[in-house]
């Protein structure tokens, strides 16, 4: 391993010498494991951290949220790379990284790229290899495009989405912390980002997956139309929907002002209502063997405080799948959805919005869809969901109809593609009709890497073109194309952050996709595989009611 070169920076907001790591090109510096806030014990609202002291040492990154075993490398996406060894902490794991341009000019502000990380709100860390930033700085500085980049931590899985019942502290039984944690961040940038060359008046929020599902609830807190006249809020995914609803809040503050959800929005996680979130909270209280069984009492909520953390994550009804946003009216509310399931149009408190999706979203359903009896199960929650002619059509949109003339493998495929469509592709389509400003993209790329999802368009595949860490690993063969997508989707993101259209016509309905044969524009590519049909079968969806299908998905396949 090269070693690593420090550098300095002075910051007088913060009153500290901030000590960092100067990357190997010596073009981005980085002050990494900063604290933003604090959490005094187990479900509090995390404090905002005020001082670090004279001096602070920011070469390490900072520990992360406890969270379920899982591979500490990229192996899913064929080259490994392997994650840094920081360390779990609930309670210190409030810490944020901040990239800029080697000895950036004082006297210019850059643009601020805020990012929220996915995992399905249980997983994942801003120390991630594969949304390491450095890669995007040194790039978007060589294209004349300078930015600062944050990327932030918030609590997961049951220690930031878990809402226990404490009748004594309204607080706790909202849950919602992972949310809050992410406003206390871009409090912490909007005060101090001034101080690394960032502009507070030019912010991107941005995140992808479970991290774009929580950005629009931060739109609806902080009434997002900026906190100055220019921040903007760049929605990757699901974090992104959850804090624009939330910025949208009466006299909440302005944050952020653009945004991109990539491959994430409301229908990616779920979100609950209070007797969901009481019924899980009660059979983990269970499952723990504390408290009075019912878990209602202040004896089991502070039983359940003190519960090793790897234990709480083993308890049973708290696994990967188990974790949805709770309906608070505050990051999450009922009128942006219709009585008959509908998204309701409205104006985001954002001055725009770039979302879209991947082609293979699916691809994460694939092994429900195979599981014996996901079809039968499909047909009782739709005829429950959509009616008996509601389910019959469903059936006819995706060829189900007819299920003894498939094999298991042809009727898996269509399974999966009805999530793939209600939770990825129809929301965006919806966001696209409510939303008057929005600019709506695909990826149709292909992974060129050896790994179980070698050829497909997956799931977060995006990120490789976005960040741009693995390009070292490209073969020979067809380098160059993907080489060129990377560059293609990096120039449209900044576009993007600066301020300006993505692409021409981008707010008129016009579409992007983006594959390795270069940008395409005015329409998706219904030419290959399962693309052919898609707008009609979206539309089909649409007929049945939008709110009512993303419903029945995220039931049969959570």
């Amino acid at each position: 391993m090269a070693a690593q070169h420090s550098c300095q920076l002075l910051h007088p907001a913060l009153g500290a010498l901030l000590t960092g790591v100067l990357d190997p090109s010596g073009t981005v510096e980085g002050y990494r494991g900063i604290p933003f806030a604090s959490v005094e014990k187990r479900w509090t609202r995390s404090k905002p951290v005020v001082s670090l002291g004279p001096e602070f040492d920011a070469r390490e990154f900072g520990p992360k949220c406890p969270q379920p075993d899982a591979l500490n490398n990229t192996l899913d996406f064929g080259p490994i790379i392997p994650f840094p060894d920081c360390g779990e902490d609930e309670l210190s794991c409030l810490n944020l990284n901040v990239y800029r341009p080697a000895q950036a000019n004082a006297n210019i502000s850059l643009p601020v790229l805020v990012w929220i990380h996915g995992g399905s709100l249980s997983f994942g860390a801003n120390s991630d290899p594969i949304w390491d930033p450095a890669e995007f700085v040194r790039w978007a500085k060589q294209n004349g495009t300078p930015v600062v980049v944050v990327t932030i931590n918030y609590r997961l899985g049951p220690f930031g989405f878990l809402s226990p019942i404490d009748p004594a502290d309204e607080t706790v039984q909202q849950g919602n912390f992972g949310l809050h944690d992410q406003v206390l961040a871009l409090e912490w940038v909007h005060a101090h980002i001034a101080g690394f060359g960032g502009d507070p008046g030019n912010v991107t929020l941005a995140g992808e997956s479970a991290g774009g599902f929580l950005e629009y609830g931060a739109m609806a807190r902080t009434g997002v139309v900026g906190f100055a006249s220019d921040v903007r809020l760049l929605i990757l995914g699901g974090s992104a929907h959850a804090q624009t609803i939330a910025q949208g809040r009466e006299g909440a503050p302005k944050l952020f002002k653009r945004v991109i959800m990539q491959s994430g929005n409301l229908a990616v996680m779920g979100f609950w209502d209070r007797e969901r979130m009481d019924r899980i909270w009660r059979d983990a209280v269970r499952a723990a063997g504390v408290g009075n069984g019912n878990g209602d009492g202040v004896d089991c909520l502070e039983a359940m405080r003190v519960l090793p953390a790897d234990e709480l994550l083993r308890l049973p009804p708290l696994d990967i799948d188990g974790y949805g946003v709770y309906i608070d009216d505050h990051f999450v509310s009922p009128p942006y959805i219709s009585p008959s399931g509908d998204f309701l149009a409205h104006s985001p408190p954002v001055e725009s919005v770039l979302h879209g999706d991947n082609a293979d979203e699916g691809n994460i359903f694939r092994e429900a869809a195979r599981r014996p009896g996901a079809l039968d199960e499909l047909k009782i929650a739709a005829q429950s969901i959509l009616g008996k002619e509601g389910c019959e059509t469903l059936l006819q949109l995706y060829q189900l109809d007819r299920q003894a003339e498939l094999t298991q493998e042809e009727r898996a495929e269509r399974l999966y593609r009805i999530p793939e469509d209600a939770r990825f592709y129809l929301p965006s389509a919806e966001l696209q009709r409510v939303w008057p400003k929005s600019a709506f993209y695909h990826l149709t790329a292909k992974s060129p890497f050896a790994s179980r999802c070698e050829g497909d368009s997956f799931h977060t595949l995006d990120l490789l073109y976005l960040f741009g860490n693995f390009d070292k690993w490209l073969h020979a063969e067809g380098k160059h194309e993907h080489l060129r997508l990377g560059v293609d989707i990096r120039k449209t993101w900044l576009r993007f952050i600066y301020g300006q259209s993505p692409w021409e016509g981008a707010y008129e309905a016009r579409s992007a996709t983006f594959g390795v044969e270069g940008v395409g524009y005015g329409g998706y590519d219904e030419s290959r595989g399962w693309a052919e049909g898609r707008t009609e079968r979206i539309r089909g969806l649409q007929r049945l009611g939008a709110g009512r299908v993303v419903e029945l998905a995220t039931r049969v396949f959570p």
